[in-house]
């Protein structure tokens, strides 16, 4: 059970400050009252994001397994890195080929 408690504490630092300055860069875009797609489609394809946003979903799906299933301490940090590996690894190995909107921007 502190593993999963761990795991939330885990993924609020992780998702905080990793996240932070791709968000105000996604929030300043979004505020600017022109037609601004093609930037807007810019930031938020951001990397930063997409993983943050996939281990914030992992690590929370590992948490309720955790705490269903209630194994034990060494199970449960085995079942949390293997999370984090998995989730890493498909980030890196999949990466989505963007838009020909967003590669006109950049």
């Amino acid at each position: 059970m502190r593993a999963s408690y761990g795991a939330l504490l885990l993924m609020a630092i992780v998702s905080g400050p990793v996240s932070r300055s791709p968000m105000r860069a996604l929030k300043r875009v979004a505020d600017v009252p022109a037609d601004g797609t093609v930037a807007l489609r810019a930031a938020a394809a951001n990397p930063i994001l997409r993983l943050s946003l996939r281990i914030r979903v992992a690590f929370g799906l590992a948490i309720v397994f955790l705490m269903i299933a209630k194994p034990a301490a060494g199970e449960s940090l085995l079942v949390l890195a293997l999370v984090s590996m998995v989730t890493i690894a498909t980030s890196l190995t999949r990466r989505p080929t963007r838009s020909t909107a967003v590669q006109g921007y950049r």
